[in-house]
C-alpha cells in the first residue's frame, strides 16, 4: 500500500445526516488502497457526528473525524479539513455530504495522473440526484476520455464552468502553485475559480464516464445564489478575475474570449 501514493477525501458536513451514510460508505469502499478520509463536522444539529463515529468503529484507521465547537461557516470549514488532512497527502478531492463516489472514482484519476506526469487536476462527469433519490444523468463535456492542455483548459473555463468540487480531484502540488493566484474569494463560484486556477499550472484531464453523483435540492448553497441572483453577480466578477490572471500570465487567447464570456452570461442570466 505504501508504494502508492496517499489520496484524501476530504468531507465537510453540516445537518446531513439524511445523505451521509451513502456518503461515507462510498468514500470508504473505494478500490484505491492508500486512501484516508476526513470527516469534519461543523456543529450539526442532527445525528451527523454519531454516523461518523459509527463509521470510524467499522473502518478504523481509514477515516479521521472531528467536531468543530461551534459552526464556522461552509468555507472555513473546508479550509480546515485542508489542514487536518495527513501532510503525505499527494492528492485530495472533496465530496460533498450529500453526495456519492463510484467505487472506481479514485483508481481512475490515479491511473491518469500516473501516466500523464503534467497533469494536476482530473474532471470526472456526474449524474444528478434529487431529494428524493432520482438520478438524471447529465451529457458530458467532452465526448471522450482526453487530456487537455492547461492554457486550452483556461480558455474553455472563460466560457463555461465545468465541475463542482465532487468532480475535481487534484494533485496537491498544482493546487499549491496555483493558490498565489488567489486574492479573490467566490463563495458561489468557488469551484470554477479554483478550476481555472489550477489550469494554470497544470494540465487537466477528463473522464467521460460519471463516476460520481451530485445531489441537487433546495436548501443547497447554488440554489439559494440562483434565487437571489448571488451567482449573476460573482459570475461577472469572476470572468473579469479570469482575465486579470490570463493577462498577468501573458494568455491573450484567453484574454480575447472576455466579450464573448459577458455576453453568453448575460443571455443566461437574462
Amino acid at each position: 500500500m505504501m508504494d502508492t501514493p496517499l489520496v484524501s477525501i476530504l468531507i465537510p458536513n453540516f445537518n446531513y445526516a439524511r445523505y451521509l451514510e451513502r456518503c461515507l460508505e462510498s468514500a470508504l469502499t473505494q478500490r484505491y488502497d492508500n486512501l484516508q478520509v476526513v470527516f469534519v463536522d461543523n456543529h450539526s444539529t442532527d445525528e451527523s457526528y454519531d454516523i461518523a463515529l459509527d463509521f470510524r468503529s467499522r473502518f478504523k484507521d481509514r477515516i479521521r473525524v472531528y467536531r468543530n465547537n461551534e459552526n464556522i461557516g461552509g468555507s472555513q470549514n473546508c479550509l480546515k479539513a485542508i489542514s487536518l488532512m495527513d501532510p503525505r497527502t499527494k492528492c485530495h478531492i472533496y465530496l460533498s455530504s450529500d453526495d456519492f463516489f463510484h467505487p472506481t472514482l479514485v483508481e481512475r484519476c490515479m491511473d491518469i495522473m500516473e501516466k500523464h506526469p503534467s497533469v494536476g487536476f482530473v474532471i470526472t462527469h456526474r449524474n444528478a440526484i434529487d431529494e428524493n433519490d432520482r438520478i438524471t444523468e447529465e451529457i458530458p463535456f467532452y465526448n471522450c476520455d482526453c487530456v487537455i492542455p492547461g492554457p486550452k483548459q483556461m480558455e474553455v473555463f472563460m466560457m463555461a464552468g465545468i465541475g463542482v468540487s465532487t468532480q475535481c480531484f487534484r494533485k496537491r502540488s498544482a493546487e499549491i502553485a496555483g493558490e498565489s493566484l488567489f486574492p479573490y474569494r467566490f463563495d458561489v463560484a468557488g469551484d470554477w475559480f479554483s478550476n481555472f486556477c489550477l489550469a494554470t499550472t497544470s494540465d487537466m484531464g477528463y473522464i467521460q464516464e460519471p463516476l460520481c453523483t451530485y445531489r441537487t435540492h433546495s436548501t443547497n448553497v447554488t440554489t439559494n445564489a440562483i434565487r437571489n441572483l448571488t451567482n449573476s453577480v460573482e459570475h461577472v466578477l469572476l470572468i473579469h478575475a479570469f482575465q486579470e490572471i490570463a493577462a498577468s500570465l501573458d494568455r491573450p487567447a484567453v484574454c480575447e474570449r472576455l466579450g464573448s464570456a459577458l455576453e453568453k452570461l448575460g443571455t443566461m442570466c437574462l
